[in-house]
């Protein structure tokens, strides 16, 4: 198969994930006792440009010291573009009263709290998100100016059956 028609089905795979993960949202809001009043497109994957459909690994075999937190993807999102985006969604946050609820990509979920904090974008690679897990910001109660993270990558844990 070639590479090209490789990237085309990886794409339609990839639209299709989206599409699927917006109804399970929508989905999960429609049924619980939240007010949802729009889904954002800030909260999106980070674009990987030329990078698109590609692992890690297979970047690294031309690229070995490549790192998306510091040098972006080409023809994509830069990490100053991520960081921004995350700085004006941090900004709108801010401006919201009450408990707001986000989903998200785990890269840009990372991007987000480390900017939530203050730190730099490049910091997010320590920050690992397991799919379908529960992370929460806030502000510490004590210090209103502080911005803190209060729960990071929580997964529920499978409880055990009774025997019978």
């Amino acid at each position: 198969m070639s590479r090209g028609l490789e990237r085309l089905e990886l794409e339609a795979h990839r639209e299709q994930l989206e599409a699927d993960v917006r109804r399970l949202v929508e989905k999960y809001l429609a049924i619980s006792e939240w007010d949802v009043s729009e889904i954002d497109e800030p909260l999106a994957k980070w674009d990987y440009g030329a990078y698109e459909g590609l692992r890690s690994a297979d970047i690294r075999n031309d690229k070995p010291d490549w790192n998306i937190w510091r040098d972006g993807c080409p023809g994509g999102e830069s990490p100053a573009d991520v960081s921004e985006r995350a700085d004006r969604l941090i900004a709108r946050l801010c401006t919201m009263q009450g408990t707001v609820a986000l989903f998200s990509h785990g890269q840009f979920g990372a991007a987000l709290a480390v900017r939530w904090i203050g730190l730099t974008l490049v910091e997010g690679q320590h920050f690992a998100l397991n799919t379908a897990s529960v992370s929460l910001l806030g502000i510490d109660p004590h210090h209103p100016d502080r911005r803190i993270i209060e729960l990071w990558n929580e997964v529920p844990h499978a409880q055990p059956k009774d025997p019978p």
